[in-house]
């Protein structure tokens, strides 16, 4: 093919197609005599801008319209919304390290004290693990027990308060932008999971089921081996239990995916390809490794959960850095 000069041009390839929906480097200027689309608000503050000139600067904070109406990237949006989704992430980091760690030490003192409450009624090794076990004993009267549970509790509240700062609205989000719906989502899991603890807590908290506790672990300690398994499976405080670990298990699954799929549309607008890739394989990485290494389970999860938001946190403070760069260069600002 040449063109009208006689010069051989090459015929217009069709773009690739793009696996999300482009973020526009320049605001679109086909709005009626220049001004902001009807749908229009504020990225910074979220005041309706529809009908704005592009030219000009939000009434509210004094932020460049056209810098609005650039797209949902990080990069345009107000940077004191990305420290409260960063500072959500530094908390879910920091909070499951230290209650995952919390849960293994648990996990290893009931593993042992299960020994010797064993060894101490077999009558092996003399008296030793009889005075040890009748010291862990009073340990446990001394509500051992209810400072587990209740510490368990405060780290559902301190993940409920992570999740939902990095789950925050974004003050110029539209119903158009694509995390919205994976938001809104885990942000019911969120309430749900914040009823249902703070009604098992209030259970918790409860006379009745403290007595169930000392009756309990009073039962156990005295009849050891020899106590009939029926007799654990019917007492109460096992029942209470067990309804609180299944009703929390139900809700924390549907939460775990609902905050895996919210991440993955978060790490789009950073943009950061692999950190979406890492959220989605994640939600099927954790099951998997629940059924095929059961016993190290635990470990892998919090491992690979600490990764992922540890680069979350990071890839958002270095979108902090760019919005702020943005924000001082559009004009108006």
């Amino acid at each position: 093919m040449t063109d009208p000069n006689g010069q051989s041009a090459s015929a217009p390839t069709p773009a690739a197609a793009a696996p999300h929906k482009p973020v526009p480097a320049t605001p679109p200027t086909d709005s009626p005599r220049g001004v902001a689309p009807p749908d229009a608000v504020c990225r910074f503050c979220g005041y309706d801008i529809a009908g704005l000139a592009l030219a000009a600067q939000c009434p509210e904070c004094g932020r460049s319209i056209m810098n609005s109406l650039r797209g949902y990237l990080f990069e345009y949006a107000d940077p004191q919304y990305l420290r409260t989704l960063r500072l959500g992430a530094r908390i879910l980091f920091f909070s499951i390290i230290f209650f995952s760690l919390f849960e293994t030490l648990t996990g290893f003192y009931a593993a042992f004290y299960g020994a010797v409450l064993g060894i101490s009624h077999s009558g092996l090794w003399g008296n030793f693990f009889s005075t040890l076990h009748g010291h862990m004993i009073n340990a446990q009267s001394s509500g051992f027990i209810l400072t587990q549970i209740m510490t368990q509790n405060l780290g559902a509240y301190v993940l409920l308060i992570g999740w939902a700062l990095l789950s925050q609205r974004d003050p110029g989000a539209t119903s158009n932008d694509p995390d919205q719906a994976a938001r809104r989502f885990l942000r019911y899991t969120l309430i749900a999971n914040a009823l249902i603890t703070t009604f098992w807590l209030i259970v918790q908290l409860s006379p009745g089921f403290r007595a169930s506790l000392a009756t309990f672990t009073s039962t156990t300690s005295q009849s050891g081996p020899n106590m009939s398994p029926m007799s654990v499976f019917t007492s109460s405080f096992f029942i209470t239990n067990g309804l609180r670990g299944i009703s929390e298990l139900i809700v924390n699954i549907v939460k775990f995916f609902a905050a895996l799929n919210f991440m993955r549309t978060l790490a789009r607008r950073i943009p950061d390809e692999s950190l979406a890739n890492l959220a989605g394989a994640m939600r099927w990485i954790v099951p998997i490794s629940y059924v095929v290494l059961s016993c190290v389970s635990g470990i892998i999860v919090t491992v690979v959960y600490a990764v992922l938001l540890d680069r979350f946190q990071s890839a958002i403070g270095k979108a902090i850095g760019r919005a702020e760069a943005a924000a001082t260069t559009s004009p108006g600002s």
